[in-house]
C-alpha cells in the first residue's frame, strides 16, 4: 500500500508538470483527473466500509484431529462496485494449548452479490477449536485507501481424537444381570420387561412367546424376542490433568486419545461401561453411562469445553465404587495422581495407563507390571494387549 501511495505521488507530481510545460487541454484534463481520483477512490471505499459484511460458519460441529476442518465464509457486497483486492484474516486457537495462530485469503469482491468463499484448517490437536474472522481488508482499485470489515460471529468446533486399533488379550461376553437396567443392542435374552425384536415364527420358537393379537393382523405367526440385560462392570477413568499451555498439550492430547480409543473398542463391541471424568465447572467427578458412540463424543466434548484440572484426585472416588466394577481403566498425565491411587489396596481391579512426557523419566512404575506407560504423541503403543 505505501509503494501504492508512492507511485500516485509520482503520478501527481508527473501531472503537474505536464500541465505546467504543456498549456494543451490534456494536460489540464490529466491533472484534474489525478487530483481528483484520491477522492473518488476515499468515496468507494467508505461506502465499502457500509455496504459490505462477512459472517463465518464452519461445515460441521465436530471434527478428527489432523482431518480437514472446512469452513465458509460468506462475503455480501451490497455496491455496485467490485472490489478485486482484498485480504481475510483469520485467528484459530485450541483451548488446550492457549496459543493464538493466523492466516490471511487473499479474495476478490464481486459487486451486488453475495457469495461463500471456503476455505480449511487442520488441528494437530484435539480440543475446541475456536475460529474467527479478525477482520476483511478491503482495499480500492489502486490501493490508496483500504477499510476493515469486522464480522461479529466466530465459531467452535470440538476436535475429536484419532481412533486407534485396539486388540485385546481377553474375549468379552455379555454378562448376564436380572436386576440390570442396561439391555444388550446386539444379543436378544430372556427378561421380558424389554422386547428386542418381533420376527416371523420359525421352528424351534417358543410358542409362549407368539404375539397373538399382532399375528391375527398380519395372519402370521409373530415371535416375540425378548432382551439380556447385561452387566455393566466397567469403567473408564480419564484424568485429564494439566495446564492449557504448549508443554502439557502433547499429553493431555494422548490421554484423550488413548480413552477414545478404548471407549470405542467397548461401544462397538457391545459391550455396556461407564466413563468418568472431572469437571473443573462443577468440581466434581462425573459418571456417565455409554451405550454409544454419541455418548463417547459428548463425553469427550464435554471434557474439552471444561478444559484440563491444574489438580485432580480420584484417589478417593475409586476407593468408595472400585467394589461396584470388575474392571477399572484409570488413564492420567500425572505420576503423582497415579502413586495415590497406587497406595491403595485395591488395585486388584484397576488398570493403570500413565501418558509419559518424553524428557521425563519414570523408571519406578515402568517396572511396574500393571502400569501401561504410553509416550506422549505415540498412543497406539498403549493399545495392544489390554487386559480389562
Amino acid at each position: 500500500m505505501a509503494i501504492s501511495k508512492f507511485l500516485y505521488f509520482i503520478l501527481l507530481i508527473t501531472s503537474v508538470l505536464f500541465y505546467i510545460l504543456y498549456s494543451e487541454t490534456l494536460s489540464l484534463y490529466l491533472l484534474i483527473f489525478t487530483v481528483s481520483l484520491p477522492f473518488i477512490m476515499g468515496i468507494c471505499i467508505i461506502s465499502a466500509k457500509f455496504l459490505i459484511s462477512a459472517d463465518i460458519e464452519p461445515d460441521s460441529d465436530t471434527a478428527i484431529k489432523n482431518g480437514r476442518i472446512g469452513f465458509s465464509l460468506k462475503i455480501r457486497n451490497r455496491t455496485p462496485l467490485p472490489f478485486p483486492n482484498g485480504i481475510v484474516t483469520v485467528e484459530y486457537s485450541n483451548n488446550l494449548m492457549d496459543i493464538t495462530d493466523k492466516m490471511t485469503i487473499s479474495i476478490p469482491v464481486h459487486p451486488l452479490c453475495s457469495e461463500k468463499v471456503s476455505f480449511a484448517l487442520t488441528s494437530e490437536y484435539c480440543g475446541i477449536l475456536s475460529v474467527r474472522v479478525k477482520s476483511v481488508h478491503i482495499f480500492d482499485f489502486i490501493k490508496l485507501f483500504s477499510c476493515c470489515v469486522k464480522p461479529k460471529n466466530a465459531c467452535e468446533i470440538t476436535v475429536l481424537p484419532e481412533i486407534d486399533p485396539v486388540s485385546s488379550a481377553d474375549s468379552f461376553s455379555m454378562i448376564n444381570a436380572e436386576e440390570s437396567d442396561i439391555f444388550s443392542k446386539h444379543k436378544s435374552g430372556d427378561d421380558p420387561s424389554e422386547i428386542f425384536a418381533l420376527k416371523n415364527y420359525v421352528q424351534g420358537d417358543k410358542p409362549n412367546r407368539i404375539h397373538w393379537n399382532l399375528s391375527l393382523k398380519l395372519d402370521d405367526l409373530i415371535v416375540r424376542h425378548y432382551s439380556m440385560p447385561v452387566n455393566s462392570s466397567i469403567l473408564v477413568i480419564l484424568d485429564f490433568c494439566g495446564n492449557a499451555s504448549k508443554s502439557d498439550i502433547r499429553n493431555l492430547d494422548t490421554a484423550a486419545q488413548t480413552a477414545f480409543s478404548i471407549s470405542f473398542y467397548l461401544a462397538e463391541n457391545g459391550i455396556p461401561f461407564k466413563f468418568a471424568y472431572y469437571s473443573s465447572n462443577t468440581e466434581n467427578d462425573i459418571i456417565i453411562p455409554v451405550s454409544d458412540q454419541r455418548d463417547i463424543t459428548g463425553a469427550m466434548k464435554e471434557i474439552f469445553l471444561s478444559g484440563p484440572a491444574e489438580k485432580t484426585d480420584f484417589a478417593l472416588t475409586i476407593k468408595d465404587i472400585s467394589h461396584e466394577y470388575s474392571s477399572i481403566l484409570y488413564i492420567t498425565t500425572s505420576k503423582d495422581n497415579l502413586s495415590s491411587v497406587m497406595k491403595e489396596s485395591y488395585m486388584g481391579n484397576i488398570r493403570p495407563f500413565l501418558i509419559q512426557s518424553d524428557n521425563v523419566s519414570f523408571s519406578e512404575l515402568e517396572r511396574n507390571n500393571e502400569i501401561t506407560v504410553i509416550p506422549a504423541g505415540k498412543s497406539e503403543n498403549g493399545m495392544s494387549n489390554i487386559i480389562i
